[in-house]
């Protein structure tokens, strides 16, 4: 069975040094003091229970090593705007922190998704979650972010809870979403017979054929989640010779 992870990181603020409250161009050489990550939270597909780390100071180690245990253990990775954020500041912190690199999971980001099969009027994910019935994310009070970059405990606490729900709306949002959407991960490699590439039912539907220049491919429609995929294994075309 996939091991599918949801994630999400919160980092820290830069601090930086300018003239200006609306500078055209910052030079690194004025970065005081760079970001970090203050907080993750994950969740392993079906089950109730969400886990994290976070810290209270500027050194995040021990965040990135729980994530680097974490995502070990993924065939999957789920997560909105994950390819061009989460992932890569992940990556970053991996590496200035000269810890080990990660082999990266096959990975699903519902944003590009969004983009790619919908039109959403908005692709943040709290409006999708809302406008699909589940609520959005937690509300965060005033200055949480700076209050958070000078240690302020509870701001940290609060914006821990808020990482933790994000990855709750994730799994909700992706659960509807997903007969829509290509995943990352096809489960049809782990068996011998042909499996729903959306929920893993083996309840299918043959629903005719799907088509190449020189092959075709048994269409289904899953019973479970209506999703529709096709056979993994290739037939020749009925107008094409065998040879």
């Amino acid at each position: 069975m996939t091991k599918r992870l949801f994630l999400d990181i919160e980092t820290s603020l830069s601090v930086v040094s300018t003239f200006s409250l609306w500078p055209k161009f910052i030079s690194h050489d004025n970065i005081i003091e760079d970001w970090h990550i203050i907080c993750a939270a994950w969740k392993w597909e079906g089950e109730d229970g969400v886990f994290g780390e976070l810290i209270y100071h500027k050194n995040d180690k021990k965040v990135v090593k729980a994530l680097c245990a974490v995502i070990a253990e993924a065939d999957e990775i789920v997560y909105h705007n994950g390819r061009k954020f989460d992932w890569k500041k992940f990556n970053t912190r991996v590496v200035m922190n000269n810890l080990p690199p990660v082999s990266k999971p096959r990975e699903t980001d519902t944003l590009i998704q969004c983009r790619k099969h919908f039109s959403f009027t908005s692709n943040r994910l709290d409006y999708i979650s809302k406008i699909l019935g589940f609520g959005g994310k937690l509300p965060t009070s005033a200055g949480l972010w700076i209050r958070a970059l000078k240690g302020d405990k509870v701001a940290i606490n609060e914006m821990f809870e808020y990482n933790k729900m994000d990855v709750v709306i994730l799994e909700q949002v992706f659960n509807r979403l997903k007969p829509y959407i290509e995943l990352g991960y096809n489960p049809n490699i782990d068996t011998s017979t042909d499996v729903c590439t959306h929920c893993s039912s083996g309840r299918l539907e043959k629903r005719g054929w799907s088509y190449t220049k020189t092959t075709k491919y048994r269409k289904y429609q899953c019973k479970d989640c209506r999703g529709w995929s096709s056979s993994g294994t290739k037939e020749p075309r009925d107008d094409t010779p065998v040879r």
